[in-house]
């Protein structure tokens, strides 16, 4: 009921079962980004539908995937849906207030980068995006690699910390 604990639990909910998805619009090469929460719990994310707009958003509601459909993954045992929330001013308002609350290293870095760059040319951005791709793939691939060793002497106490650090600095945000 509180929107506090309300935006706590989206960011977490967020950070397991949705992505920030940063893209060019090919219409006018400009940088722009949606959230999109995809999972086979219909009723949560209903509940999460109606509570965003009931705080003025406006996320879309979809079956993304029936059930026994054939992916690379495998077959779908159940129907998946997802929430998007797609329009700037709902994009920039969701990643300014759940900022706070995410602690999923990737989320925080791309929250970061559509409050920054949202609406910049394409060519400004897509650099810095792909390098950022890049070293999440490598860091999730290839757990010994030289980039994750750096950070594996801080696993016990402000590794989340060091590792934001890092990508900042690294990402120049």
């Amino acid at each position: 009921k509180k929107k506090e604990y309300f935006f706590a639990f989206l960011s977490g909910y967020i950070d397991c079962e949705g992505y920030w998805q940063i893209y060019q619009r090919k219409t006018t090469g400009r940088t722009f980004a949606r959230l999109r929460i995809a999972t086979e719990d219909k009723l949560i994310l209903k509940q999460i539908h109606k509570k965003l707009q009931s705080l003025g958003f406006n996320p879309k509601f979809r079956l993304v995937c029936k059930r026994n459909t054939s992916t690379s993954f495998g077959k779908i045992k159940k129907d998946v849906y997802e929430i998007s929330v797609n329009s700037t001013k709902d994009v920039l308002k969701l990643a300014k207030t759940l900022l706070k609350f995410s602690r999923h290293i990737e989320k925080i870095w791309k929250m970061k980068f559509i409050l920054r760059n949202m609406g910049k040319k394409w060519s400004q951005v897509k650099d810095k995006l792909e390098k950022f791709k890049k070293h999440v793939k490598e860091m999730t691939l290839n757990k010994s690699s030289i980039q994750l060793q750096q950070f594996l002497h801080y696993a016990t106490t402000g590794a989340d910390e060091y590792l934001l650090r890092i990508f900042f600095q690294d990402y120049h945000l």
